[in-house]
């Protein structure tokens, strides 16, 4: 579904599902920070709200809720945070279809 989408929109991106350990977390959240092909993961559970802490910005809804399904990157290294519906896997920009 997700490659589909990016084919329609002339992306080369996959959409890659990461399984990571709570322990894990911060150590994966960075790497995401600084990987310029990174264009934004869902969260699921367990992390929906051990994430909140280890990003830079929270919308209203974010905040209200007290848990994170979406991270974004902003300008630099800056993640930024959505609430919404969202499933669990990150985004990438490569150069494989999926």
């Amino acid at each position: 579904m997700h490659g589909a989408a990016f084919e329609v929109l002339g992306l080369e991106a996959t959409y890659e599902a990461l399984d990571v350990p709570p322990a894990r977390l911060a150590e994966v959240v960075a790497g995401l920070r600084l990987d310029p092909d990174f264009l934004g993961a869902n969260v699921t559970t367990p992390h929906k709200l051990a994430v909140l802490v280890l990003l830079d910005e929270l919308t209203e809804a974010a905040r209200a809720v007290g848990a994170v399904n979406t991270v974004v990157p902003r300008g630099g290294h800056r993640l930024h945070r959505l609430q919404e519906n969202a499933g669990g896997a990150h985004h990438r920009s490569a150069g494989a279809d999926s």
